[in-house]
């Protein structure tokens, strides 16, 4: 256990450093290396294997040593997938056309809108379907990376259902637009959690940021 290690290596080296506060000469000879011999024999462990467990609890310490292998097909729609919501970070406005999803869908998708707080309207589009505007309070002043982290966060639900249509304000230097459909041949996969195969694999349109005419 990393902690009982440290605690045992401090503690002999605060006992060292306190004796030779009385005996002034004993502290030109305070070596690091004495007090890991000291404490890996009191452990019955090696020195080496003393000062190389002292912190293998930290991060960055850690070794990945194994890990659920994956098909690069997944692995290219998961990448695909983020490429598209770096762009909605820049996003100040969404705009989403539904048509054929039921009363079910509809209610699950707009707890996912309140749970990712966007304000949003709603209104129909005369053909049975609706056309819901999202944003965040903030983009009434100014653009702000955390609500586009919201709206880049909302992607994954979409991905979920069928019959659907995005289309993005961006303020990525000039303003900027792309659009995303679930009718497009491009694929994603969107995962909740869990292994790699539990994915449910959605088509869309690539995004096109383009400069509006």
């Amino acid at each position: 256990d990393p902690e009982t290690l440290r605690r045992a290596v401090f503690e002999a080296a605060a006992t060292v450093y306190q004796a030779g506060a009385h005996e002034p000469e004993r502290m030109f000879h305070f070596h690091r290396d004495e007090v890991l011999a000291q404490v890996a024999t009191e452990l019955a462990v090696s020195p080496g294997d003393l000062e190389q467990g002292l912190y293998a609890d930290l991060k960055d310490e850690q070794i990945l040593q194994s890990f659920e292998p994956c098909k690069a097909p997944w692995l290219l729609e998961r990448y695909n997938l983020a490429l598209a919501q770096g762009v909605l970070l820049r996003a100040t406005e969404l705009t989403l056309e539904l048509s054929g999803l039921d009363p079910g869908q509809l209610r699950a998708l707009f707890r996912k809108i309140k749970f990712f707080q966007l304000m949003h309207t709603v209104r129909g589009d005369g053909r049975g379907g609706f056309v819901v505007h999202l944003d965040g309070p903030v983009s009434l002043f100014k653009s702000s990376l955390k609500y586009g982290l919201q709206m880049a966060s909302f992607l994954p639900t979409l991905l979920h259902f069928d019959g659907w249509k995005l289309e993005a304000e961006i303020a990525w230097g000039k303003r900027a637009s792309g659009v995303l459909s679930s009718s497009r041949p491009a694929r994603v996969c969107a995962r909740s959690a869990g292994s790699p195969g539990s994915g449910s694999p959605r088509s869309w349109a690539g995004c096109r940021p383009s400069s509006p005419s």
